[in-house]
């Protein structure tokens, strides 16, 4: 038997959303419908607003009442979280655009909590529904309901525009003098730029840095299953059951069957059942699993690739605007008025994007760095469990 076919003897019950994620899916859904109300009460004048906010109601309501497991309701949830999400941000955002104000806009007012309240539990729903259809996608890949889909794109870019708007409500009114040079100073100053260039480059690193916070809760589950799996193998060796690493590996794939979707079960069922016992080959559902974790960690590698660029980019768009003022600074009729050194002082501000980008891909890297190497020792550790087994 290969890791790759269903465990022998697979649980009765019906595929659906187990106990706990559907507690904590209906509770981010309550959660988020009360931030929505909040929203609407303090924030939405509108009629375009109102009638958007009733339709996320309507769809977050649907979404918390009806059966979950519908593939229908899955969809319906994800459009209330769309739409309350859209209005959440056409506030602040529209606000910070208008004004070039920079980040300091974005404190929203008195409805600030609630557009945060919106974008954190909508982040939440679709992570916790990406992480269910997962979860079915892999019991049964012919189960419409599931999806091959290890992360939600969706979920990171909400928890991006979220801790966006928490640090332009913390960090972006702060005061810099334009003329101060310390390494501090230049930092603040970069971080809390007017300029949409400054405001994107944060969110790209807030939406990198949700990204890793969910693949580190993905990672954080592998480490709660892999001392499951040592607590079960603590408990065969205590009662006498000494196990040939073949039963083993068929015994994890039974019990643990609502956890086959994790890198830990996977691992420990590889190790045992694979091609050539504990440390062999991964099999074919090991190596589907890790392609689906590696497409979403090439999306986030993608999206840390874009920081220095859209650091640099802005740096030419303003390089660009300076040089072609240069002309009417150097004519005759300029005279006495040409200032070198506010023109070197702008051409310094130029660069504040260059140094954004860079600061936020060097601490992304660092931080995908740290995930992957936890990730590799889970790994290990999960082939080094196999080896309780014997070969018999």
């Amino acid at each position: 038997m290969s890791a790759a076919s269903p465990p022998a003897d697979p649980p009765a019950a019906p595929l659906a959303i187990e106990d706990g994620s559907r507690l904590r899916l209906g509770v981010y859904l309550a959660a988020l419908l009360a931030g929505l109300l909040a929203l609407g009460l303090l924030d939405v004048r509108a009629p375009l607003a109102l009638a958007v906010l009733l339709a996320a109601a309507a769809c977050l309501a649907a979404g918390l009442l009806l059966p979950r497991p519908r593939i229908a309701v899955l969809r319906i949830t994800g459009l209330g979280v769309a739409l309350a999400a859209l209005l959440a941000l056409a506030g602040p955002f529209a606000a910070t655009l208008g004004a070039g104000q920079g980040l300091a806009a974005l404190s929203g007012g008195a409805s600030f909590w609630p557009h945060v309240l919106v974008l954190l539990f909508g982040s939440r729903v679709l992570a916790e529904l990406s992480d269910a259809r997962f979860s079915l996608f892999w019991r049964d890949p012919l189960d419409p309901r599931g999806r091959g889909r290890a992360q939600s794109i969706g979920a990171a870019c909400l928890g991006g525009l979220c801790l966006t708007l928490l640090f332009g409500h913390f960090v972006g009114a702060l005061a810099v003098a334009p003329g101060a040079l310390d390494p501090a100073s230049i930092v603040l100053r970069a971080f809390t730029g007017a300029t949409v260039v400054h405001i994107a480059i944060i969110a790209l690193f807030f939406t990198v840095l949700a990204a890793l916070a969910d693949a580190g809760l993905r990672l954080m589950e592998d480490a709660a299953v892999l001392s499951a799996l040592r607590r079960f193998c603590q408990d065969e060796v205590a009662a006498g059951r000494p196990l040939a690493r073949s039963a083993l590996g068929r015994l994890v794939a039974q019990r643990f069957f609502a956890f086959s979707h994790t890198r830990a079960v996977q691992g420990v069922i590889a190790a045992c059942l694979g091609p050539n016992g504990a440390g062999g080959e991964p099999d074919a559902a090991q190596r589907t699993l890790a392609a689906i974790h590696l497409a979403s960690r090439r999306f986030l590698r993608a999206l840390l690739s874009f920081l220095p660029l859209l650091g640099f980019l802005g740096t030419v768009i303003g390089l660009t605007a300076a040089i072609g003022g240069l002309p009417a600074d150097l004519g005759p009729e300029a005279g006495a008025r040409l200032d070198i050194g506010a023109s070197l002082l702008g051409l310094a501000v130029k660069f504040e994007t260059t140094l954004l980008g860079l600061l936020g891909g060097l601490l992304g890297s660092l931080l995908l760095a740290l995930l992957e190497s936890r990730e590799s020792e889970i790994a290990a550790e999960c082939r080094r469990l196999s080896e309780v087994a014997g070969d018999g």
